[in-house]
């Protein structure tokens, strides 16, 4: 569900802290678990079912358009609030970047819940693949790494469209690896994201 949007200098503030507190590169290797995938996906579920955070994108419409710039979300069960910028001006929220509520809004809206919030997944199977590790229900695979179980693709079939999702640049957050890029292909749509601050809350 989509609610109002923040009041835009609340969206200011926390560019501002982007800009001052930029995250720190941490060069280490991220951990392997001994615990199966089911209680990876349970535990990270039990900790944490929201993202605040601010990024820099780029969307590249099937028309040709390109809107970049950055942007300010949050995300949470019934959540999904997102204001848009540019060179530090708010120019929008979720509809600048989605276009009119129908189809192609629906299909971004749903995206970008699972691509934040990956490990929120429910009633899946469990396959084994080279080097990782397939979790799928009903028309959504998530594809995780061996034994790091680091997110590195989803596949989601919706009635009228297919949604892909790729991940890198890996870092911890509150004790869980998250990638910092990604890129959303949708309906001829791409949305890559660049994730410049962030934090992992749990919404009750």
């Amino acid at each position: 569900m989509c609610t109002k949007p923040w009041k835009p200098f609340l969206f200011s503030l926390l560019l501002l802290a982007m800009a001052s507190c930029a995250p720190k590169v941490t060069v280490i290797k991220a951990p392997e678990y001994t615990i199966g995938v089911r209680d990876f996906i349970s535990e990270t579920s039990s900790r944490f079912n929201s993202f605040n955070g601010g990024m820099e994108l780029k969307l590249t419409k099937r028309s040709g358009e390109t809107l970049a710039g950055e942007a300010v979300a949050r995300m949470g069960p019934e959540t999904l609030e997102m204001g848009f910028y540019r060179m530090g001006i708010y120019v929008g929220d979720l509809d600048k970047l989605a276009g009119k509520r129908g189809g192609d809004y629906i299909v971004f809206e749903k995206a970008l819940k699972h691509a934040f919030l990956w490990w929120d997944i429910e009633d899946y199977t469990v396959q084994d693949v080279p080097g990782g590790v397939v979790l799928s229900t009903g028309g959504r695979e998530l594809t995780l790494a061996a034994k790091t179980y680091l997110p590195v693709r989803q596949e989601i079939k919706l009635e009228k469209a297919y949604v892909t999702i790729t991940y890198s640049d890996y870092r911890p957050v509150e004790g869980l690896w998250y990638p910092h890029m990604m890129r959303i292909d949708y309906s001829r749509n791409s949305l890559d994201l660049r994730i410049k601050q962030m934090e992992l809350t749990l919404q009750r």
